[in-house]
C-alpha cells in the first residue's frame, strides 16, 4: 500500500534526525570537559543510538516490546500488499485485428 509508505519512510527520516542530534548534544557536552577529538571519540555511536531508536520504534512487536503506532502501520500496510499481489487481476478481453485476446 503506497499510502502507507509516507510515515514509514518520515518516521525513518526522523530517527535518523534525531540520532544525530543526540549525538551532537552528547558531544558538546562532553567537550566541555575535554577535548572536541576525544569527546567525539568518547561519544555514543551514530550506529547505536540509530540501533536503539529502530528497536524501539519502528519494529513489529515481540514479546519483550510494546505495541506502537509504526507496528499497526506495517500490519495494514502487509495485509495490503498481500490482498494486492495474490488477488487475480480482473481478464480483459479485446480485438486484435481479427483476433480475440485474452
Amino acid at each position: 500500500m503506497p499510502v502507507y509508505q509516507l510515515p514509514i519512510k518520515i518516521a525513518r527520516m526522523l530517527v535518523a534526525h534525531q540520532a544525530i542530534t543526540e549525538q551532537r548534544e552528547e558531544i558538546e557536552a562532553l567537550a566541555k570537559t575535554m577535548d572536541m577529538e576525544e569527546a567525539r571519540a568518547a561519544a555514543t555511536g551514530l550506529f547505536r543510538i540509530v540501533r536503539g531508536k529502530v528497536q524501539r520504534f519502528m519494529t513489529w512487536v515481540t514479546d519483550r516490546t510494546e505495541p506502537t503506532p509504526m507496528d499497526w502501520i506495517f500490519e495494514a500496510r502487509t495485509y495490503g500488499m498481500r490482498i494486492r499481489f495474490t488477488t487475480a487481476a480482473a481478464p480483459v478481453i479485446d480485438w486484435i485485428g481479427e483476433r480475440i485476446a485474452y
